[in-house]
């Protein structure tokens, strides 16, 4: 079996929409103060991933096609078979656990994958760092072995970086250009 709640007022039913536990919303589309379809909007917006039962007691073909195309989980024509009723709320009760469990599993995803790229953004860094530092390295061996040589390769970086800057190249360019240069 499952548990109700029982409303009277829409008004007040979709007030407390966001205070209570639920898993469907069964509705009826004619009622004196707000539509069904009023009601399937405005629990669309509160809780996406909850389904909504329409239901109505005359034969509404263009309000069951707008329902459908609204988000409704389905439309029921009274009188229902009881069956038949358990069988559909026993489906959306379902469909909404699902849906729940998608959303909680895309936001699982996407907070490792920030984590996953924060984490590969940071080796990335400690590498071209790394190699920022070995190529300095190089530089100052060079130096211990010919000075002439060794301002011939601190020019060339310069001049390499200067003239990226003059075309505009974009900053990772210049500073890749200006570290190649010297090898």
């Amino acid at each position: 079996g499952y548990s109700s709640f029982e409303y009277s007022d829409t008004v007040k039913a979709i007030q407390d929409c966001g205070d209570l536990l639920f898993d469907v919303v069964l509705t009826d589309i004619r009622m004196p103060s707000v539509s069904g379809l009023s009601v399937l909007d405005k629990i669309r917006a509160l809780h996406p991933e909850k389904p909504v039962i329409l239901m109505t007691g005359y034969t509404e073909f263009e309000a069951a096609v707008e329902a459908i195309q609204k988000g409704a989980f389905e439309f029921i024509v009274k009188p229902f078979i009881p069956e038949c009723l358990v069988n559909t709320i026993s489906k959306a009760v379902e469909h909404g656990r699902l849906r729940t469990l998608e959303k909680y599993y895309k936001e699982e995803l996407t907070s490792h994958v920030h984590q996953k790229t924060r984490q590969l953004s940071e080796a990335l860094k400690r590498s071209e760092n790394m190699s920022r530092e070995i190529i300095q390295r190089f530089i100052r061996v060079s130096e211990y072995r010919d000075i002439n040589s060794s301002c011939h390769i601190s020019t060339l970086g310069l001049y390499s970086n200067k003239l990226a800057e003059v075309l505009n190249m974009p900053y990772d360019f210049v500073d890749s250009i200006t570290s190649a240069s010297s090898l």
